[in-house]
């Protein structure tokens, strides 16, 4: 990319195979650049193409075939606002789409009964640390089969086109499934893409039964809490009670304990009844006069009263 004046007239002598070169002007134009923009005007709608520029063939990756028309049309349109007419120009010799940062495209995964069939590109440079695809199957019994793609890679580098079905025991629909790449070049890039949730909890198949937790079931652990909840939150999704206090999660953090340390002993109300024995007894324990009868909890357990009946 030559951000010059008189740019364009670089194109015929350095044009060759496998090479995309985009220059700000023609051979016999300036380029342009404002205080307004604070960049030479190509170079500005250029870096905007990488987050706008539309995807014209719709297969979810940004090319410089697509950068490119944009930062054209915008440039032109731009200076002409000004009085000069300014028309970047480019020379494309790689075949197929050039993509600027590591990405996915094209990505078509198709479950059809214990199979997963699955195609699409990867694009980009560097190392390649990662590629996996992970199918799973969370119907009567959970099945999960991780399979690593780079042996079957189309290119030295691992980049390219790939294609093939992921095959899971006989019996076992394919639920969930996932593509996983990591890239080392400049810095790690990480890809993921992630389908399918049984139980509509916001977490992915895959991810809870990697994790531990029941596909099918909102609550994993039954205490009161949703997955979701605890695996963003602080308590854990698999143990009904994270600070083992004899109180499940659920119900210390919807009475305002704390789900993770032993707060058993301490009486959040005053009422002279610690935490744990609310618990057991079934009283509020963050209310000193559970049926409201004017006589402390405590008070009513110690002289045998009802605590849940106005016996004032």
């Amino acid at each position: 990319m030559v951000d010059a004046c008189n740019s364009g007239g670089f194109i015929p002598e350095v044009q060759a195979g496998n090479r995309f070169i985009m220059t700000a002007c023609q051979a016999n134009q300036l380029s342009w650049e404002t205080s307004e923009l604070r960049h030479g005007v190509f170079t500005f709608f250029f870096l905007d193409s990488i987050f706008v520029a539309p995807d014209s063939n719709g297969d979810g990756v940004c090319s410089m075939e697509e950068q490119f028309p944009y930062a054209r049309s915008e440039t032109i349109d731009y200076m002409l606002g000004w009085g000069e007419l300014q028309q970047p120009s480019n020379y494309d010799g790689i075949s197929g789409q050039t993509v600027l940062f590591p990405s996915i495209g094209s990505l078509s995964l198709v479950p059809n009964g214990n199979e997963l069939h699955y195609s699409f590109y990867l694009y980009g440079n560097g190392l390649l640390r990662c590629l996996n695809i992970t199918a799973c199957s969370v119907y009567q019994n959970i099945n999960l089969k991780i399979v690593d793609l780079r042996p079957f890679s189309p290119s030295p580098t691992g980049f390219g086109y790939y294609s093939g079905i992921i095959q899971l025991e006989e019996g076992f629909n394919v639920s969930g499934y996932e593509i996983h790449a990591e890239i080392e070049g400049y810095s790690l890039k990480t890809i993921v893409k992630t389908f399918g949730d049984t139980d509509s909890d916001g977490l992915y198949d895959i991810l809870e039964i990697t994790n531990g937790m029941n596909p099918t079931l909102n609550d994993s652990d039954s205490d009161g809490l949703s997955d979701y909840d605890e695996y963003y939150g602080i308590t854990s999704p698999i143990l009904y009670d994270t600070d083992g206090d004899g109180m499940p999660d659920g119900y210390e953090v919807i009475n305002g304990l704390h789900p993770l340390s032993d707060d058993t002993l301490l009486d959040l109300d005053g009422d002279g009844l610690n935490n744990i024995m609310e618990y057991n007894l079934g009283t509020s324990v963050n209310n000193p006069d559970t049926d409201n009868d004017g006589m402390y909890d405590g008070y009513e357990y110690e002289n045998d009263l009802d605590l849940f009946i106005n016996d004032a």
